[in-house]
């Protein structure tokens, strides 16, 4: 007997020693690691011994597309070192729209120990991509404002498809801009504001943070440039003269323009470029003394064009008159003092500078 029981002991002996790789460990309490980068990313689980399967509920398959299974060896650290052997890796992607809690079983088929684990998949990070500021002026058409953001692994999400955020708008400050449901910006008037841009969760994606976007609204800047050659004209009979400039740069509504000579102002106006006269009158200008007088043009401002500060356009030049009637001469004594010299005297209508010659009474006077 004792014979038998030893032989029998000795069979299972080997039979245990031959056959023990295919005997099973009960599932480990940890056995399936989750890596989730979702909304569009990858996963990967690792679940049970080398000799156990899994499996998965038909209903959330399209969560584990492309299954791969392939052998992890312990040794990279990836497998809890509880295992003491190979495990299953499973590697799928958390499609979009995906979200929500999946439930995956491991069955030991050796002794049928099961244990059942969930995955959860939340919905993953959104942002939106920065939009460089915006410089415009009054009266410019009106333009939109179209944000798009990207997932946690930094790749668009389409517009118009069916994880695609919501956005909303809103402007920082009144009386510049307005703003559409759909970004379409309307320029109000002069200023700098910003917009808030927001956007919505989806069932992928969480709401992004805000980001503002800057809009500044300027004025035209008309200038003015003298048509022609500036006028000329002789003290005393400078006569009628007509100043032209040209506007350029302007928005077309109407604009005050004012020119000076010499505190001599005259007012036009116009809408938008083109040329502007301003008529200074004989009466005006022949009392002007001989000398350089600068014509200067300004402007008003408006809704849509900045002021224009007193800008000299040109220079009117007048100058002394040419006198050509002789002045009127009386004689009075003359003493001579030397055989070459003498004191002459005399009176005239007219001041100014006059020469004598001292001439032999035999000679003939100069001319």
């Amino acid at each position: 007997m004792k014979t038998l029981v030893k032989k029998t002991l000795l069979i299972l002996l080997s039979l245990i020693l031959a056959f023990g790789v295919f005997l099973s460990w009960p599932i480990p309490a940890q056995a399936i690691i989750i890596y989730n980068s979702t909304g569009g990313g990858d996963y990967t689980f690792y679940i049970g011994q080398y000799d156990t399967t899994v499996e998965y509920i038909a209903a959330h398959t399209p969560l584990l597309r492309a299954v791969v299974t392939q052998d992890i060896p312990a040794e990279t650290g990836i497998v809890s070192d509880d295992w003491g052997g190979n495990g299953k890796c499973f590697k799928g992607t958390a499609l979009p729209g995906t979200t929500g809690d999946y439930t995956v079983k491991v069955k030991d088929p050796g002794d049928n120990d099961e244990k059942t684990y969930t995955i959860t998949v939340a919905p993953g990070p959104q942002t939106i991509t920065p939009i460089s500021n915006f410089t415009k002026r009054i009266g410019d058409a009106n333009f939109t404002v179209t944000p798009q953001s990207t997932n946690g692994n930094g790749d668009v999400i389409p517009a118009g498809s069916t994880d695609a955020p919501t956005y909303a708008f809103s402007v920082n400050s009144a009386g510049v801009v307005s703003i559409a449901s759909n970004g379409e910006v309307t320029i109000i008037g002069q200023g700098t504001t910003t917009v808030t841009i927001s956007s919505t969760a989806t069932n992928s994606y969480t709401a992004a943070t805000p980001i503002t976007v800057g809009i500044t609204v300027n004025k035209y800047d008309p200038a003015v440039s003298l048509v022609g050659a500036s006028p000329t004209g002789t003290a005393g009979a400078v006569g009628d003269k007509t100043i032209t400039v040209t506007v350029s740069g302007s928005y077309n509504e109407n604009i005050s323009f004012s020119a000076d000579i010499n505190g001599i102002q005259k007012t036009a106006s116009r809408s938008g470029d083109g040329n502007v006269s301003f008529s200074f009158t004989a009466v005006e200008l022949n009392a002007l003394a001989a000398g350089n007088y600068p014509i200067t043009v300004s402007s008003a401002e408006t809704a849509s064009n900045s002021a224009i500060a007193a800008t000299q356009v040109g220079m009117l030049t007048v100058t002394d008159a040419l006198d050509t009637t002789p002045p009127s001469l009386t004689m009075g004594t003359v003493s001579r003092t030397s055989h070459n010299a003498a004191s002459v005297s005399f009176t005239s209508n007219e001041a100014g500078t006059y020469y004598y010659l001292v001439k032999d009474s035999t000679e003939t006077a100069p001319t």
